[in-house]
């Protein structure tokens, strides 16, 4: 099985020629089973029983998989309402949605063409043209907005230099779609190389109206319809940005295989691409986190498994007591200005 530098090395590779840095608006990294998110603490309505798996870094309960009629429901808020955008996900399909059009919502706002549009997805429709066609072997990553276009046909997939691989079960990959709301293009990326040209996407975005659409995370807005597109997959880490990054040339490199990735979640929102530097790990008492020299003005916000804030310090402060936290993983997340770096630790009793 692959073993990717998920959306770490993925984002990074964005990030090395970003002339703009679009800001991180919400993270699900779904260790040990959790379903909030980390960034705003957007909690999750569980439908089914999304469970706990080994993820892409081939270490337990850090993704979690869902089957076919499992998905999370986040309550609508003003900080979903994006024009252009940038979602990454880390997945792997173990199997294909065969009802109407066929589609596998990984992560899906509004109705299918509705204001606010956004999702991630992957499907056989531009392959076989047909909603009523089931071609399982030919399914693709794309990127949809609120739009009246039709969907891109397989022209848009196949013809780029690197085009967009047909997906096969079992196989973890990196995928990012990238909708520039002032160019209306949509552009794809997988395991790192664009895949896609930036195809022209107008859009009907209209604020005038009310934006309640609730985003799902494993099915569309429609899972009790006629259009479910529930998800048969292991999701390890998704990330949406409120803007999109700027790339030079063809894209980025491409993600590394390797059987010991550092850890996905540990993403810088700059071109400095660092993991915090967290010891002892396991700790006990205490743990000294290395601050950059440049990052001395921020503030450090550790979170338990589940996404809540348990701590929150000045960057300055070198040693941090931790005598008061349980036994458990944590993370820690540095903000200085627009740079973000994390890294994960453990408390042992």
């Amino acid at each position: 099985m692959k073993k990717l530098l998920p959306s770490l090395l993925l984002l990074a590779s964005l990030q090395a020629s970003a002339q703009t840095t679009p800001t991180l608006i919400a993270h699900w990294n779904f260790d040990n089973g959790s379903t909030t998110d980390i960034v705003n603490q957007w909690t999750s309505t569980v439908n089914g029983s999304p469970s706990a798996t080994t993820g892409s870094t081939n270490l337990p309960n850090t993704a979690l998989k869902f089957n076919s009629g499992d998905y999370l429901r986040i309550a609508s808020n003003s900080k979903m309402n994006l024009t252009s955008w940038t979602i990454i996900a880390t997945i792997r399909p173990d199997g294909f949605y065969a009802g109407n059009c066929e589609v596998n919502s990984i992560i899906w706002r509004a109705g299918d063409q509705n204001l606010n549009h956004f999702d991630l997805r992957y499907y056989d429709n531009p392959y076989d043209g047909s909603c009523g066609t089931y071609t399982p072997t030919n399914n693709v990553f794309t990127g949809n907005a609120s739009s009246g276009v039709s969907m891109p046909g397989a022209d848009w997939y196949s013809s780029h230099t690197n085009p967009n691989p047909f997906i096969t079960t079992g196989t973890w990959y990196c995928v990012a779609a990238m909708y520039n709301a002032t160019a209306q293009t949509m552009t794809m990326f997988v395991d790192g190389k664009q895949v896609t040209k930036a195809l022209p996407w107008p859009n009907n975005y209209d604020y005038s109206t009310s934006n309640i659409h609730d985003l799902l995370i494993g099915a569309s807005n429609d899972p009790a319809g006629s259009y479910p597109y529930f998800l048969n997959a292991a999701i390890d880490d998704i990330k949406i940005y409120d803007g999109v990054f700027t790339i030079q040339g063809d894209g980025p490199l491409p993600c590394a295989n390797t059987s010991n990735p550092p850890d996905p979640i540990s993403v810088s929102q700059s071109p400095v691409t660092e993991k915090l530097n967290i010891f002892p790990n396991p700790a006990t008492d205490n743990i000294t986190i290395a601050v950059p020299a440049h990052m001395q003005s921020g503030k450090i916000v550790i979170t338990n498994a589940v996404g809540t804030v348990v701590k929150e310090v000045s960057a300055t402060q070198g040693i941090i007591d931790t005598q008061e936290l349980s036994a458990g993983l944590y993370i820690a997340r540095l903000q200085s200005g627009n740079e973000i770096v994390t890294g994960k630790f453990t408390i042992a009793r």
